[in-house]
């Protein structure tokens, strides 16, 4: 509902029951411009998206949760609010009614753009004492690294009304809850009334500087979007959508706080990128639409790097490394692809990506090659035994990281400089991922070795600096 000049500002038309039924007779609209009301109409609020009903104060009379989940707290962006209006003898008005955000004092966690705090509502007395408590979602608010992981917020229903003294938050990682915390898992949709734009869209952009990054949310002028340091941004000027992405390309490393390995005069992170950008390429002339998630040399986390294909929602990531350990001589190719422990597609995709580099790479003539003993399609675990690596530990979408062949070999290094090694890598990886998205052979037959190890720490959000968009 627009209001006056201010689109999509947002009303409840309020409609009375009476003896003989519904009636019109006493019909009313609030908004937030109407007498009393907290907070006040912005154009795109879209005030009452949301809406649940209970007896918040105990009275009897019926109150009114209005939730606003692109409502903005000041300078932040789709921040999200609700506000409460009470009943009484002559019906719901704007008198006593009070504006919460994560902002307001006693509210756990603080305001963030494009989070869309009260994107589902419920009403319910938790605690038998005839006053309806108030159940806030935010479920695509992040938890430290989780991204749109999702979370709850808890009001009490006093005498007075709903209070945000003694509220708590709730989420999957809180004490006695099951499950974990994990992208895009937008824990608290709670009921069929959920906000449905407060879901991601499966949406890149690459920014007017070529930088890609993630949509969170669209503005009148632009896009709110997730930045390569998990930030949020806001582009206005322009830029490439990309949509219904079946493949993620990750290019190993980045920036200068994670160059991988150099040896033989090559940096990880560019070799890297350049068979990235090359299969990026290929799978656009297969007809394939992939998405890198970095197209630059900077830094971006893991857990950004996970986020970005989940919320694409490709059916397969790939993730291009090249190996830099000591090896013993071979006379095959010490090609390795490491899959996710508890997931058969990612078994079938490394299977995949490991029959075809292997062969593509054993036509090569004249390379001397190395190889561990127990190379091929690998689980790779902990002392715990879980995914030791990050890219295969966090993201939902099958993952294969792939370690195509040893820059520490200065044979194996020569072939790697060659453009032919390149075009070869990118073919080989392209037929990999088109016999995954294939409907599955029942002659397909995929194992895994096993090898333990404890990787380190990848450097994090704290060493990342974000690039410039426009």
């Amino acid at each position: 509902e627009s209001i006056g000049t201010k689109a999509e500002a947002g009303a409840v038309t309020l409609i009375y029951g009476a003896a003989e039924g519904i009636t019109t007779a006493n019909a009313a609209l609030l908004h937030q411009g109407s007498p009393q009301m907290a907070g006040g109409n912005e154009p795109y609020d879209k005030w009452a998206a949301v809406l649940t009903a209970g007896d918040f104060d105990g009275d009897n009379y019926d109150d009114l949760a209005i939730g606003t989940p692109n409502e903005s707290i000041g300078s932040i962006q789709q921040a999200g609010s609700v506000t409460i209006v009470y009943g009484s003898n002559q019906g719901i008005s704007g008198t006593r009614s009070k504006l919460f955000h994560q902002n307001s004092t006693g509210i756990p966690e603080v305001s963030e753009t494009a989070d869309h705090w009260g994107d589902a509502l419920l009403a319910v007395d938790l605690n038998a004492d005839e006053r309806s408590d108030l159940v806030i979602s935010s479920t695509a608010e992040t938890i430290l690294s989780d991204f749109d992981t999702g979370h709850i917020t808890i009001l009490n229903g006093t005498n007075s009304g709903l209070t945000a003294t003694g509220s708590i938050e709730l989420h999957q990682d809180k004490t006695n809850i099951p499950g974990t915390n994990r992208n895009g898992d937008y824990w608290g949709r709670l009921t069929s009334n959920t906000y449905e734009e407060a879901i991601r869209p499966a949406k890149g952009l690459i920014t007017p500087s070529g930088v890609n990054v993630t949509i969170l949310s669209e503005t009148p002028t632009g896009y709110i979007v997730r930045t390569p340091c998990g930030n949020t941004a806001t582009i206005s000027n322009g830029g490439q959508v990309i949509q219904n992405v079946k493949i993620a390309i990750d290019p190993g490393h980045g920036g200068s706080v994670d160059p991988g390995a150099t040896q033989n005069g090559i940096i990880e992170r560019e070799i890297n990128m350049e068979v990235a950008q090359v299969l990026l390429a290929e799978l656009e002339n297969r007809g394939v639409q992939a998405f890198n998630t970095r197209s630059a040399n900077y830094h971006i986390p893991l857990s950004v790097r996970s986020a970005y294909a989940d919320q694409l929602q490709a059916e397969a990531m790939v993730s291009i490394h090249h190996n830099s350990p000591s090896a013993p001589s071979s006379s095959d190719p010490g090609t390795e692809s490491y899959v996710q422990s508890n997931s058969s597609a990612s078994l079938r995709l490394g299977g995949y990506v490991q029959g075809a580099v292997f062969s593509r790479l054993d036509d090569f003539n004249n390379v001397y090659w190395v190889s561990r003993s127990d190379a091929g399609v690998l689980r790779v675990l902990n002392s715990s035994g879980t995914d030791t690596y990050g890219m295969l530990s966090r993201p939902k979408t099958p993952t294969t990281l792939v370690e195509l062949a040893y820059i520490s070999n200065y044979s194996e290094a020569n072939l790697v400089k060659t453009a032919e090694y390149k075009t070869a890598m990118a073919e080989a990886i392209s037929d990999a991922l088109e016999n995954f998205l294939a409907p599955p052979d029942p002659s397909e037959d995929f194992s895994s070795g096993v090898r333990t190890f404890t990787a380190g720490l990848a450097p994090g959000a704290d060493l990342c600096t974000d690039p410039s968009f426009e």
